[in-house]
């Protein structure tokens, strides 16, 4: 499964590793190819035994989950066994950041990290999405996950307005070549046909896996999404990966996949402004 962040991919494990037994799934989750800016450098002794060093190691199991680029997993699994499920973008970003900025003080160190999760902790979400020192997690992740490392991705800077839409177009033919897609907002549909995919049709959603919080003492603070400049950095970072959702959503019959976003969008951000928490995009669809 390609596991895009805050996307309900640690839920969506825990639901189906019952389908193979423990020894058959790949023990990795972070691909050096998604470490933008640190994808060359030495890997964190916390981070190395949770960090896939060779993809061909994947060859030797059934099943892997992890924050991998598609031609990582590709080196293991064909398109058809490859299961990739999307959440409308902007409200996955902003539970990445959510995420980033509630992670305990003793995850922002730099061994943990290479520093880049504490910019969440800095900054507010305008600056977080426009600062390109962490470019590589905030602007369009789809995109990048697809693609992998790539001549027009840069790993220190956003993608080139002129790239992102032909970037977003070959990102989007090849999630069309994958065995299963879908979207969580369909909810209790995606789990159907989840369920229908891994030859278990009694499939539920379990309780959520990681789910988003948000510290108390580090809110967002509601005007951050009225400046100015918010609404273009949030296009930026999802313009592409909006290219790729909707594509998915019209193949799995939602029949109006702006419609869907918008409201989508527009009830996570409600719930943030209304400080009521974390939201769900589906049953048991968490982040």
């Amino acid at each position: 499964m390609l596991h895009v962040p805050k996307s309900g991919g640690n839920t969506v494990l825990a639901a189906i590793r019952a389908s193979l037994p423990d020894d058959a799934w790949a023990p990795y989750h972070f691909d050096p190819a998604m470490f933008g800016p640190f994808a060359d450098e030495p890997i964190p002794e916390q981070q190395r035994p949770l960090t896939v060093s060779d993809p061909t190691e994947l060859t030797r199991f059934l099943g892997a989950s992890g924050h991998y680029a598609l031609p990582t997993l590709m080196a293991g699994f064909a398109a058809a066994d490859v299961v990739l499920l999307l959440r409308e973008p902007r409200a996955r970003l902003l539970s990445h950041y959510e995420y980033w900025r509630g992670l305990p003080d003793e995850h922002l160190d730099d061994g943990y990290t290479w520093s880049v999760t504490a910019t969440a902790s800095e900054l507010d979400l305008t600056d977080w999405i426009g600062d390109p020192r962490v470019a590589y997690q905030t602007d369009n992740i789809v995109v990048r996950m697809v693609l992998g490392r790539h001549d027009r991705v840069p790993d220190t800077d956003f993608i080139a307005e002129d790239d992102l839409l032909e970037l977003a177009h070959e990102a989007r033919a090849a999630v069309a070549t994958l065995g299963h897609v879908d979207v969580l907002e369909r909810g209790v549909s995606m789990w159907a046909s989840l369920g229908r995919r891994s030859g278990r049709p009694d499939l539920v959603a379990p309780p959520s896996e990681n789910v988003t919080g948000r510290r108390g003492d580090k809110p967002i603070d509601p005007a951050t999404f009225d400046r100015p400049e918010f609404a273009d950095r949030l296009d930026r970072c999802t313009r592409g990966d909006a290219v790729v959702w909707e594509s998915v959503a019209r193949r799995v019959g939602v029949e109006r996949p702006q419609r869907l976003a918008d409201q989508t969008w527009q009830r996570r951000l409600g719930e943030v402004t209304a400080g009521d928490g974390a939201a769900d995009p589906g049953p048991g669809a968490h982040r």
